[in-house]
């Protein structure tokens, strides 16, 4: 029975309320314009409406972090091995003297170990001496050559390698003799 009594005990108390309202109980004391009854709504003994949930705020959406390649370190110059130094541009003899034309030839030899290229070659000798090169590309690492007299005088033939030059001299004399040139070649 209790449990009965609950159950209408809000239906009882609003059906006291509305009463009063009709009876105009202003509750003001009286003697006022009576009020205007509000109708009050009556519970029902059925099933109620479940509460309608309000939309929830929408999240915010975050970035998810895309993962970086591990850097890979630049790889730092490093010097260039040093250029190895040539070798030294060698000649010997540096001098060939001759005293008299038509002498047996004479012949120095240039060399550079190592070189395979071509020595260059700057020649003054035309007139005073014939020079030949064997070989005749005159490439490294050596070259020999001949000299044969012509004329007295004094020539070079400089030889040339990168940076690094030698000089050949070559000095043809001849010596006069009762006014005769000698040649060289007495018998």
């Amino acid at each position: 029975m209790i449990a009965h009594a609950r159950r209408f005990a809000p239906i009882a108390v609003a059906a006291v309320l509305s009463f009063a309202q009709l009876a105009g109980c202003g509750g003001g004391g009286g003697g006022g314009t009576p009020s205007t009854p509000t109708p009050t709504p009556f519970p029902t003994t059925g099933p109620t409406s479940a509460p309608t949930a309000s939309p929830s705020p929408k999240p915010t959406p975050t970035v998810t972090p895309v993962p970086t390649a591990t850097p890979v370190p630049t790889p730092t110059p490093t010097a260039a091995p040093p250029t190895p130094t040539p070798a030294p541009l060698l000649l010997s003899p540096t001098s060939l003297s001759f005293t008299a034309t038509g002498q047996p030839a004479q012949s120095a030899t240039v060399s550079q170990a190592g070189y395979t290229g071509s020595f260059g070659v700057q020649n003054t000798c035309s007139g005073i001496a014939t020079t030949t090169f064997t070989p005749t590309t005159v490439d490294g690492p050596s070259v020999v050559v001949s000299a044969q007299p012509v004329a007295a005088g004094v020539c070079t033939v400089i030889f040339t390698s990168g940076t690094q030059s030698q000089t050949l001299t070559i000095t043809v004399t001849t010596t006069t003799v009762g006014g005769e040139t000698s040649k060289g070649n007495r018998k």
